[in-house]
């Protein structure tokens, strides 16, 4: 079975960076919001990523601050919605919102990733800047694949092979970590999601490890402390870990309902994104689920709008960003032995 905004940076306030250096030369235990280090882990969906180094002009060269994302953080305004100093972004939605109220517009195929091969969605960045994919057939190169853009309004442009973890036996659906520094992957003969780890946005991935979790479409939270898979059941499950770094729990299901090809949770895990499987017919919809709090259960699965629709292939995989307010979907066409396309929708 196959499985599956652009930033406005905030500026942190001087009162911030004050606290940071207090706590530093006080000895206090009382950490600033914003700070985390290799075992505090950022906790603000809205900053989940940790500058160790301090080298984004995000963290305002203060190394260990919470920020948003490592991917174009010098940016500044450009078209977007503003941020507070807290990370909050005045046009953010939440999972219930986007439930409730998106309106996904026609999909759109992504010319520029899509090859004679087949594709499928990995991670799409919080700002939609940023889409890590796989690919595999016997056309042209296969492994992992990294697609950027400049702004989220054009089309993805340059994709460039992560040759480190493209050479890999099995490889399967991928995810890469809000930090950067974390690469999670499902063999595709679902015996295991494997990790990769990394220093730096500079360095290489070294070599995969069995994360003791057995399923496909791995999907990571925010802070990187919950992942989200399928099981071999085709159920929904939800694996914990106490620090980055750390050893994943048991498992648990989240959802009372079986039978899904692909999940991908929100940043702050408060809605999932599914695609259910038997794949009978190409009307099978894309699906989203939300709650309140992360102590509550996932409440009605709710079906997206019409405009996802694809008369030409099946859905069989779907990915959200970090805003959930866009899209990338694997289709499989119907009758055709082309590979499965990459196809992009946003919310209205």
């Amino acid at each position: 079975m196959r499985r599956r905004a652009k930033y406005d940076m905030p500026t942190i306030k001087l009162s911030a960076l004050f606290l940071l250096l207090l706590a530093s030369a006080t000895g206090c235990t009382k950490y600033d919001p914003l700070y985390c280090d290799e075992s505090m882990s950022c906790t603000d969906p809205a900053r989940p990523y940790c500058d160790l180094a301090g080298e984004y002009p995000a963290s305002a060269g203060v190394a260990r601050t919470c920020i948003p994302s490592p991917f174009d953080a010098g940016m500044d305004g450009g078209g977007g919605s503003s941020a507070d100093a807290g990370g909050r972004r005045d046009d953010a939605r939440s999972p219930g919102d986007a439930a409730a109220d998106c309106r996904w517009v026609a999909l759109s195929k992504l010319a520029a990733v899509n090859s004679s091969d087949f594709e499928y969605p990995g991670s799409l960045d919080k700002g939609g800047l940023r889409l890590l994919f796989q690919r595999s057939g016997n056309v042209g190169p296969t492994g992992y694949f990294l697609a950027s853009r400049d702004d989220p309004g054009q089309a993805f442009g340059g994709v460039d092979r992560i040759d480190a973890l493209s050479d890999v036996d099995t490889p399967g659906l991928p995810e890469i970590s809000s930090s950067g520094l974390e690469f999670f992957y499902a063999n595709s003969d679902n015996s295991g999601i494997q990790s990769a780890t990394r220093g730096s946005l500079a360095g290489s991935f070294g070599s995969p490890e069995p994360t003791g979790l057995v399923g496909g479409s791995p999907s990571l939270s925010g802070n990187g402390l919950a992942m989200y898979f399928v099981a071999n059941d085709l159920t929904v499950r939800r694996a914990t870990r106490t620090a980055i770094g750390q050893p994943w729990g048991t498992p648990e299901t989240v959802l009372p309902t079986t039978g899904y090809l692909s999940v991908d949770v929100s940043a702050d895990e408060l809605g999932l994104l599914l695609v259910p499987n038997p794949l009978e017919s190409p009307q099978d919809p894309i699906l989203i689920t939300t709650r309140s709090s992360v102590d509550e259960s996932f409440g009605p699965l709710t079906p997206v709008n019409d405009e996802l629709y694809v008369p030409e292939g099946v859905h069989t995989f779907a990915r959200w960003d970090g805003n959930q307010t866009q899209m990338v979907v694997g289709v499989d066409p119907v009758d055709s032995n082309t590979g499965t396309d990459l196809y992009y929708s946003t919310c209205q």
